[in-house]
């Protein structure tokens, strides 16, 4: 399925951080210091700042998908295909890369921050150029999709809520002609025909009103989970901003 791929996107990204970023980070908590020389503090910055962005765009990548699947269920197979499933993933990449390359084209400095245990952007650095990259990472690496996720889980639960007002009403109206007799019950010898039908019309009415609850629970797992990445991306990248 195509939406698998967005998920093995954000697997590479995490491994990708494991190792590249977080042996360095680790190994310069033990020394309290970058022992890997100013090269290789650029570089290792430059990637940081890549995956980073990588890795935010692929969380969103995989919010629209499930916004697809949930609000546009009949129509996903033709919105989310294959060609725009490897498209959207590669543009996602061609982004981050481009945003992570300024710092080595002199625009912003890339130093061994204490306080972080690696090498990124000096975000004190006064400079008209520094502060506008700072921003273009900020906006781009937070704001915004942190808006458009918060966004699309919102109207996926607003959607819930409307099936979950449509079931109750369908299960209600089922129940009570459930309840209602047949019309020729006790009249002639149609009656075992008529019961039948009536019967089989129950079971149908409860097999629709099943499908709907199944549904619906269906959205609702989806909404709790949307709720649970939109804490959770506000709570990793919150502090991370410039």
């Amino acid at each position: 399925m195509p939406s698998n791929k967005f998920v093995l996107n954000m697997a590479i990204v995490h491994l990708l951080q494991t190792f590249i970023v977080l042996p360095f980070v680790f190994v310069s908590i033990l020394f309290q210091e970058w022992i890997f020389g100013d090269v290789f503090c650029k570089i290792q910055g430059t990637l940081s700042i890549c995956l980073t962005m990588a890795n935010v765009f692929s969380i969103l990548l995989i919010a629209v998908d499930r916004n697809c699947a949930v609000n546009s269920p009949l129509h996903y197979s033709m919105t989310i295909t294959k060609k725009r499933t490897n498209a959207l993933i590669l543009s996602t990449w061609v982004i981050a890369i481009t945003v992570s390359v300024p710092p080595l084209a002199g625009v912003s400095d890339l130093q061994y921050q204490k306080s972080w245990a690696m090498c990124t952007v000096t975000w004190y650095d006064s400079g008209l150029l520094t502060l506008a990259y700072s921003c273009v990472l900020c906006v781009l690496g937070f704001m915004l999709p942190f808006i458009r996720i918060t966004w699309i889980y919102t109207s996926m639960f607003k959607a819930a809520r409307r099936n979950s007002a449509c079931t109750r009403i369908h299960n209600v109206k089922s129940e009570s002609n459930d309840i209602s007799p047949p019309p020729s019950a006790g009249l002639d010898g149609g009656n075992d025909v008529s019961v039948c039908l009536s019967r089989k019309s129950a079971w149908s009415k409860r097999s629709t009103s099943s499908q709907m609850s199944s549904l619906f629970g269906d959205k609702l797992k989806a909404v709790r989970t949307g709720i649970f990445v939109v804490v959770s991306f506000t709570a990793c990248f919150l502090p991370s901003s410039p």
